[in-house]
């Protein structure tokens, strides 16, 4: 997946780049939303985010909180509201800096999004634009047996190893260094 998602980010033309999966939907407004909001502050180069919607049965869904960023760093939300990309936009330039490790299969989004917003700014929309799927053969149920953890708590060490002096201002460290 994700060197799929690089290969995708080095052939993409626009100054903006989102992901979207095979079994999510963005809502008819989303990328309205996003290109209304970045054109008012000018384009920066930063993260953005809508909020989405998470499928709980068939026919319930549930409006997951957004990151509250507005009293504490991104990296602390992030922290304590894990999300995806899915209703994210990235401006092309994060690019340059980060790609997405191959080698993880887990985690692989906290990871990225850890990097980013230590290094660019982010925005979070208080709307919800996005229709997150559950059901049992997504990717992510298939990953969360218990062989792939190993390689989620690789991804989180290697992000804590690589970050530590500057999450450590963000994310408390008891078990991270164990």
């Amino acid at each position: 997946l994700n060197g799929a998602r690089n290969t995708g980010v080095r052939l993409s033309r626009g100054r903006y780049i989102a992901f979207l999966d095979d079994d999510d939907q963005y809502l008819v407004n989303h990328l309205s939303v996003l290109a209304n909001y970045l054109k008012e502050k000018g384009y920066p180069i930063a993260a953005v985010r809508t909020g989405m919607y998470i499928q709980v049965t068939e026919k319930q869904w549930t409006k997951p909180p957004l990151l509250q960023v507005k009293h504490q760093h991104p990296v602390r939300a992030l922290w304590e509201t894990p999300v995806n990309l899915l209703s994210f936009v990235f401006h092309r330039d994060i690019f340059h800096r980060y790609t997405f490790a191959e080698d993880f299969i887990l985690a692989e989004d906290f990871h990225f999004l850890i990097r980013v917003f230590l290094t660019f700014p982010f925005h979070q929309l208080d709307t919800y634009t996005v229709y997150y799927y559950t059901h049992e053969d997504r990717r992510s149920n298939r990953y969360y047996q218990p062989e792939q953890l190993a390689n989620k708590i690789a991804a989180l060490r290697t992000s804590w190893e690589q970050n530590k002096q500057e999450l450590q201002a963000y994310i408390p460290a008891a078990g991270l260094e164990q």
